[in-house]
Formats: structure tokens, C-alpha cells, sequence
């Protein structure tokens, strides 16, 4: 499998706001991290820009 294939489906869970990550084989863990953290930061990011932005 590709490395962005294996990414983008092990993080689906938390890119829809899930806490947790279900991953696999353990191999994977090098790549999925990463990519989890920088779409935990870009929610707490967003969610608190959002009190800077009128919307």
C-alpha cells in the first residue's frame, strides 16, 4: 500500500473529531502519528481562532 493511502485511512477517525486511533500493522505507526498530531493542532488551532475571527 501507499504511504499517503495508509495515512489518509488510518486518521480518518480523528479528521472527523474521533479521539482515538485504531492503526495497523505497527510498521505504520512512524507515518500515522505524525499525521494525527498535525490534524489535532490544526483543530485546536481552528477552534480557537475562531474566537479571533468574526464570523
Amino acid at each position: 500500500m501507499h504511504k499517503s493511502t495508509v495515512i489518509a485511512s488510518n486518521v480518518m477517525p480523528v479528521i472527523l473529531g474521533l479521539d482515538f486511533v485504531l492503526y495497523g500493522p505497527t510498521e505504520d505507526c512512524k507515518n500515522v502519528f505524525p499525521a494525527a498530531y498535525a490534524i489535532n493542532l490544526t483543530h485546536k488551532y481552528t477552534f480557537r481562532a475562531k474566537d479571533l475571527l468574526k464570523i
